[in-house]
């Protein structure tokens, strides 16, 4: 089942619901009229029996979206797999540095050529410190209050100067000094 038929389906199912509803309403005034006593308790009767048949048709496509689900995914598994191998290799690589943060600025990701580069072990510094932790603070002040002044914004130094415009979705390479672990500097393009 392609995606225009899974979407078809559930159109037909509402229109087949509403119009069902509506004939339901028509049936429950005019036996309410009718006879009064026993109109009630054949509505009710009716609303259950709709229920009950709307509840089969989206059971049946629920199944019938699975199915169609699990054949795309199995079109797709090794289409992933190529990419997640392609992406363990580019991280493994020790030819250049990969960092990466959670959204509070703490590292997650430090991949192997950042251990090289930096003398750190991705133990050290996951879930642990910011980038700003192992960058140089004065370079960091002097970000800060140029992307102040550019920004018309106040910006902290520290993790928000580093991130403050690729956050916001404006394109950011800048040249930063790492610090390493023996306290060496490394020049970077961030």
């Amino acid at each position: 089942m392609n995606t225009t038929d899974k979407t078809s389906l559930e159109r037909l199912m509402l229109i087949s619901f509403g119009m069902t509803l509506a004939i339901l309403l028509l049936v429950s005034i005019a036996l309410d009229k009718a006879a009064p006593s026993t109109g009630l308790l054949i509505t009710i009767g009716l609303i259950l029996l709709l229920l009950a048949s709307q509840s089969l048709m989206y059971m049946r496509m629920r199944k019938m979206s699975s199915t169609w689900m699990a054949g795309e995914l199995k079109k797709t598994e090794p289409l992933l797999l190529k990419a997640g191998a392609l992406q363990d290799a580019i991280f493994k690589s020790a030819n250049f540095s990969s960092i990466a943060t959670d959204a509070q600025g703490v590292i997650q990701i430090f991949n192997v050529g950042a251990e090289r580069m930096l003398g750190y072990k991705a133990e050290e510094v996951v879930d642990k410190i910011t980038p700003a932790g192992i960058s140089d603070p004065q370079e960091l002040i002097v970000r800060a209050t140029a992307l102040s002044v550019e920004l018309d914004t106040t910006i902290t130094p520290g993790f928000e100067a580093l991130v403050f415009k690729a956050s916001r979705g404006i394109e950011d390479i800048y040249e930063l000094t790492y610090i390493r672990k023996d306290g060496s500097r490394l020049p970077a393009m961030v």
